[in-house]
């Protein structure tokens, strides 16, 4: 579904736009809802679940493949080799 939205914009960038477009055979308003869909790009809601679910183990520190909850301490805890 599209929505029609109003802009507040310069005589200037308008006039800059308006023959930016015309130069490459566009309108401004499909410049500006070309950039403003490459900034929010389509999501199903698989892909949503799917990053929520990441978030929430990021969020409980959770080892994915364990299921063990890891402290700080643990993540950062490095074993040095004595080398001899």
């Amino acid at each position: 579904m599209t929505k029609n939205i109003t802009l507040a914009i310069k005589d200037n960038a308008l006039n800059a736009a308006r023959r930016y477009a015309a130069e490459h055979s566009t309108t401004v308003n499909a410049l500006v809802r070309t950039y403003l869909e490459q900034l929010s790009p389509d999501i199903t809601p698989e892909q949503e679940a799917a990053a929520e679910r990441m978030r929430q183990r990021s969020d409980a520190r959770t080892s994915f493949m364990t299921g063990r909850t890891r402290s700080r301490e643990d993540l950062y805890d490095r074993r040095v080799l004595e080398w001899r």
